[in-house]
C-alpha cells in the first residue's frame, strides 16, 4: 500500500512540474523547436503517461530504497 501511495504522490508530482515546464515557462520555445524539427508535429497522450509511469517506477524502485 505504502508503493501504491508513493506511486500516485510521484505521478502527481511529475505531471504539475512538466505541466508548469511545458505549458507555462518554455511554451512558446518548445513550440519553436518542434516545429522546426517537424512541421506536422502533434502530442501524443499515451507516449506521455508510459513516461511518467515509468519514471515514477524509477523513482520507487532504484531511487527511494536507497535513500533510506
Amino acid at each position: 500500500m505504502q508503493q501504491f501511495k508513493l506511486l500516485i504522490v510521484s505521478l502527481a508530482t511529475f505531471a504539475v512540474l512538466d505541466y508548469f515546464w511545458f505549458g507555462v515557462a518554455m511554451k512558446d520555445w518548445y513550440r519553436r523547436q518542434l516545429l522546426n524539427f517537424s512541421p506536422s508535429y502533434r502530442f501524443s497522450f499515451p507516449p506521455a503517461i508510459a513516461v511518467y509511469i515509468l519514471a515514477a517506477l524509477g523513482l520507487i524502485v532504484f531511487v527511494l530504497p536507497k535513500a533510506s
